[in-house]
């Protein structure tokens, strides 16, 4: 069976619909009243339980869904085995957003901290990037690229030598280049070398002083000059190199 209350304060009797077995109605006159109100003392003032399907549910076209406050205590509690609570859409906070006893406006103030840190570092950097090397009060610009070499050993080193290959990019195209090594007692050795037309070398099988454990350090140049080197040539990277 179907029980209506009505604005009127009638009960009707009838049909029970599919999805429910109280309904309240306020129409006509009175339909800017609650359709269903309830209220306890000490105890819950209105109870939804639904065993395989929603327990309370609220619903609205044109104005808030459910709407839950409290003046001494909390507005809206929830719990659930899974998740305590599921929103799907945007979600604005006007307040506090506490999580696990941490408090999200912490957060965001320790966030806006490390923001000024990082920006006051930068700032620091750029001035002290300004004030590097300086010719008659111009400050040397650096490279805007430099050469780059890979070094591969080819045989063991024995009877104080070991075979190396040098391979390079970014040199000047067609140029003289020198490749330097410095061994174990940093004494420079060098092997002349000359880029192709991609600014490409190839050092292949060049023999090197070393024993087993030595550290060599390898680095090529061209003919283009680096005012920020104190040897006034443009080097390539250094590659460090334990023989073996």
């Amino acid at each position: 069976m179907r029980i209506d209350i009505h604005d009127g304060g009638g009960i009707g009797i009838g049909a029970l619909p599919d999805h429910a077995i109280v309904t309240g109605i306020a129409s006509g006159d009175q339909g800017g009243r609650v359709g269903v109100y309830g209220s306890s003392v000490t105890n819950i003032g209105v109870y939804g339980d639904g065993v395989s399907n929603t327990g309370v549910y609220g619903s609205s076209r044109d104005e808030i869904g459910v709407y839950a406050n409290s003046e001494n205590n909390i507005g809206l509690f929830a719990h659930g085995k899974v998740l305590a609570g599921q929103f799907d859409g945007d979600v604005e906070i006007k307040g506090n957003l506490i999580v696990s006893n941490l408090s999200f406006q912490h957060l965001l103030d320790r966030i806006n901290a490390l923001t000024n840190q990082i920006n006051d570092l930068t700032n620091r950097v750029v001035a002290l990037e300004a004030s590097g090397p300086t010719s008659n009060g111009v400050r040397i610009a650096p490279p805007r690229s430099r050469p780059g070499i890979d070094v591969t050993q080819e045989t063991p080193a024995t009877g104080g030598e070991a075979k190396f290959t040098i391979r390079g990019d970014g040199f000047a195209a067609n140029s003289n280049v020198t490749v330097r090594v410095l061994d174990v007692l940093e004494r420079p050795h060098e092997f002349p070398a000359r880029s192709d037309d991609q600014g490409a070398i190839f050092v292949g099988s060049w023999g090197v002083g070393c024993a087993q454990g030595d550290t060599l350090h390898f680095a090529a140049h061209d003919t283009r000059p680096d005012t920020n080197d104190a040897s006034g040539m443009l080097w390539s990277n250094t590659i460090t190199h334990t023989c073996f």
